[in-house]
C-alpha cells in the first residue's frame, strides 16, 4: 500500500528527502497519516527507496514508474496472506484490480512435492548448513537469532555498534551477516569481539531459514 502512494510523497515534497540533515533532524519522524488502513506510520517507517537524497536514484525512480502505471495492471499479486493483512488488502482491492494474496510462499512450495523448484530451496543465495549442527547442541530458549533479511542495508559503524550489543548481553547468538549487508564493504569485526563472544557465537553469510525456524520452535 505504502508504494501504491509514492507518487504522493514526492508531490507533498517528502520524496527525495533535501539533504542528509534530513536523517538526523526529524524529518523521517513526519507522520503519514493518508495511506488508507495503515496507521501510525512515520517517513521512516516506509521502505529504503523513500527515503534517498539522490533524485537519480535507480530504485527510486523504477517504483515511480510502476507506480504510475497501476491503473494499467488486470490484477495485483501480493506476497502476503489475507489474515496478516486484512485491513490493507481490502482498501487496494476497492482501489485498484483485483488482488491476491498467495503468500506466505514456501508454503505454496511444499505443498508442490513434485515442483522442480522445490530442490533450489527458498532462496537464491548459498546457504551454509552447519548451522544446524551447532543449534542442535544448544539448551531450549539459550539462542538469540539475528536475520536482518535479504534487503536491509547498514553502515559499518552501526554493524559493529549493533554487535557490541550483542557481546554485551552476555547472551549466546547465532547471527546472519549477507555478504552485502554493508554498504559498499565487508562486515569486519575488531578482535576484541570475537575475544568477547568466542564460545557463545556464530556468525554465518545465510542459512535454510525454514529449518533454522522450526529448530528455534522445537527449542
Amino acid at each position: 500500500m505504502g508504494y501504491m502512494k509514492y507518487p504522493a510523497l514526492v508531490e507533498r515534497g517528502l520524496a527525495p528527502l533535501k539533504d542528509e540533515s534530513s536523517f538526523t533532524n526529524g524529518f523521517l519522524d513526519q507522520m503519514i497519516d493518508w495511506i488508507p488502513q495503515m496507521k501510525h506510520i512515520r517517513l521512516r517507517d516506509l521502505p529504503n527507496d523513500f527515503v534517498t537524497t539522490n533524485l537519480n536514484d535507480k530504485n527510486f525512480n523504477n517504483v515511480l514508474e510502476v507506480t504510475s502505471r497501476v491503473h494499467e495492471a488486470s490484477a495485483f499479486i501480493v506476497h502476503t496472506f489475507d489474515s496478516a493483512e486484512q485491513d490493507v488488502l481490502d482498501a487496494l482491492s476497492g482501489m485498484y484490480p483485483p488482488v491476491y494474496a498467495i503468500g506466505p510462499l514456501p508454503l505454496l512450495l511444499n505443498q508442490m512435492p513434485q515442483h522442480p523448484l522445490k530442490s533450489l530451496g527458498y532462496s537464491l543465495w548459498r546457504e551454509d548448513t552447519e548451522c544446524l549442527l551447532w543449534l542442535d547442541d544448544k539448551e531450549p530458549n539459550s539462542v538469540v537469532y539475528v536475520n536482518f533479511g535479504s534487503i536491509m542495508v547498514m553502515t559499518s559503524e552501526q554493524l559493529v555498534e549493533f554487535g557490541w550489543g550483542l557481546a554485551k548481553s552476555k547472551l549466546t547468538f547465532f547471527w546472519e551477516i549477507r555478504s552485502d549487508l554493508v554498504i559498499g564493504k565487508s562486515a569486519i569485526f575488531p578482535i576484541e569481539f570475537g575475544d568477547e563472544t568466542k564460545g557463545r557465537s556464530l556468525v554465518a553469510s545465510w542459512c535454510p531459514q525454514e529449518q533454522v525456524t522450526h529448530q528455534l520452535e522445537d527449542f
